[in-house]
């Protein structure tokens, strides 16, 4: 084999390999919740998908930076059954009272955008270092149970450029839920 076929067989390959890719992120860019099966959003494409069960279970999309969290609420062992239980005792207390930051359209419906401080451990700072950061969060509720949407930039430096910020913004413009 000359070095020009073998240039046209990886091209091939490279080809295929990135079809290949696009359709994956294609097929699985529409998530449906498995927590609540009318709840459907885009996920953020190139970011790390993790997911917790339980009685509050939660979606988490990482990237570099940049978290996303999902957090489902109001279940039969839920922490919180409310939105209201939520900003009263699911872990605010201790960092101060969210304050509104703006109303946003979240699916059918307008939603406050509320901001607070939380912290995070940086893996920039010496060990066991907890840094303040903001986070953003918002509610949609699904009949009896309800849906934390949460993003934080969790860096002590700034992102200037506010990727993290536009991928937040653009994933909760794909949230949709049933209209009851």
């Amino acid at each position: 084999m000359n070095l020009k076929q073998k240039m046209r067989l990886s091209s091939f390959f490279c080809l295929a390999f990135l079809g290949a890719v696009a359709r994956v992120q294609a097929s699985s860019s529409k998530a449906a919740s498995l927590y609540i099966p009318s709840l459907r959003y885009t996920a953020p494409v190139g970011w790390k998908k993790t997911e917790k069960k339980g009685a509050n279970p939660s979606i988490t999309f990482r990237k570099n930076f940049d978290v996303i969290h999902v957090d489902f609420f109001g279940g039969k062992h839920s922490l919180c059954q409310t939105p209201r239980d939520f900003l009263a005792n699911c872990d605010l207390g201790a960092w101060g009272k969210p304050h509104l930051i703006k109303k946003i359209r979240l699916s059918h419906h307008e939603v406050p955008l509320y901001q607070r401080k939380t912290p995070y451990h940086s893996p920039l700072k010496a060990r066991g270092a907890v840094v303040m950061t903001k986070e953003e969060f918002c509610f949609l509720s699904l009949g009896k149970r309800f849906v934390v949407f949460r993003y934080a930039h969790q860096s002590p430096h700034a992102d200037f450029l506010r990727f993290g910020e536009k991928a937040w913004m653009k994933f909760l413009a794909s949230v949709q839920a049933a209209k009851k």
